[in-house]
Order: C-alpha cells, then sequence, then structure tokens
C-alpha cells in the first residue's frame, strides 16, 4: 500500500513506533527495540511484528545502516498526514449529525495554540457561508433520535 495515496490503516500500536521514529528520526532496529521495550514494555518479536508491518503499509521505509548491520527505518509519511488519515477514519465510522458536538468536545478538552484557534476561526468562518442549518441523520437505522440530539 502507498501512503502517500491511501489512508494506511495505522493501528494504535503501530502508531506508538511510528511517533518514536517522528520523533527520534530515522532508528537502526536496535534503537527501536530498545525504546519500545522501556517506554511500552513490548518483547523484541512484537517490535519487530509492528515494524514489518509498518514497511509493509508503505508507512516505513528501511535504509541501509551506516555501520553496515541491519537497517535504519525511515517515516515515509509525514507525521500530520497519517493522524489525518486516523481521524478522518474515525469520523467516517460517527454518525454525520453528531460529528460537529464530537468537534466541540475536541476543541473544548485539547491543548491549542493561538495560532490553532485563529486557524480555526477562519476555517470555521469560511465554512459557515455554505453550512446547512441541519446535518441530517446518516445512520444505518433511521428509527434513531439524532435529529433530537443535535440541538441538545
Amino acid at each position: 500500500m502507498d501512503c502517500a495515496k491511501n489512508s494506511c490503516g495505522i493501528t494504535d500500536s503501530e502508531s506508538a513506533l511510528m511517533r518514536l521514529i517522528w520523533t527520534e528520526g530515522d532508528l537502526p532496529t536496535r534503537r527501536v527495540i530498545e525504546l519500545a521495550r522501556r517506554e511500552r514494555g513490548w518483547s523484541e518479536s512484537t517490535v519487530k511484528t509492528l515494524l514489518s508491518r509498518l514497511v509493509k503499509k508503505g508507512a516505513l521505509q528501511t535504509l541501509p545502516n551506516p555501520d553496515g548491520r541491519g537497517f535504519l527505518y525511515h517515516a515515509a509519511v509525514a507525521e500530520t498526514n497519517a493522524m489525518t488519515d486516523r481521524a478522518d477514519a474515525l469520523f467516517t465510522t460517527l454518525c454525520a449529525s453528531k460529528k460537529g458536538r464530537v468537534i466541540l468536545h475536541l476543541v473544548a478538552t485539547q491543548p491549542l495554540s493561538r495560532a490553532d484557534i485563529q486557524d480555526l476561526r477562519a476555517a470555521l468562518d469560511a465554512r459557515a457561508a455554505d453550512a446547512p442549518e441541519t446535518v441530517p441523520c446518516d445512520c444505518m437505522t433511521r428509527g434513531c433520535d439524532c435529529g433530537k440530539e443535535q440541538n441538545a
């Protein structure tokens, strides 16, 4: 799979390894194992399995290690892109009429810089002109109470 063109489908555990590499830069296998063992208590085999999956998904690339032993793991996808893919995947599973409430919760509870808040205001202002009065429910069962909750 090509993460540049498709969602990588990175799991929570795989994301933890990706964060190591995004934070530390290119890492040899031994260092990834050492950090994952220290931070997560994972075994060597678990780490190697996760690394293999990430390479297969196209999220990581293997590069020759300059010391001649093993590989260096290199992030083939940017952290922000992977985070956006994960958020998009989550939001596709939510009822359309409830997504706004979830976004409000995130804005209220997640750390945001002043620049983030300015960007959010600008994005909301741009969307407001074309926004519908309400967002219709898209649940599989139309007997839900989504419309009632939207205005709650």
